[in-house]
């Protein structure tokens, strides 16, 4: 399963703000896949789509995939950094070194 760093549920929360619904999340999908290349989109959803993983990773934060992307994203680490009041997330292997 994908793995969440607490870097990158920090950002999520941000993103989505105190205020949010409950049952809000952030959701991760594959846009546009070839056999080399995927895109990947990521925004706040009001709740998952029909067939989305649902990861809770606490605090109140949920994070949703649709299936393409739980599958792409098995073996990965979702992680993001903060550059002033933007964030720029990344996606690396689980193993890497």
């Amino acid at each position: 399963m994908l793995a969440i760093t607490d870097t990158a549920i920090q950002a999520i929360k941000d993103i989505i703000g105190p205020d949010a619904p409950a049952g809000t999340g952030f959701r991760i999908s594959v846009e546009d896949a070839d056999d080399e290349e995927a895109e990947i989109a990521m925004d706040v959803a009001d709740g998952p789509s029909e067939g989305d993983v649902i990861i809770d990773v606490g605090q109140g934060i949920l994070v949703f995939l649709d299936s393409e992307a739980a599958d792409l994203l098995e073996e990965s680490v979702f992680d993001a950094e903060a550059h002033g009041d933007h964030f720029h997330f990344s996606i690396e292997p689980q193993n890497a070194e």
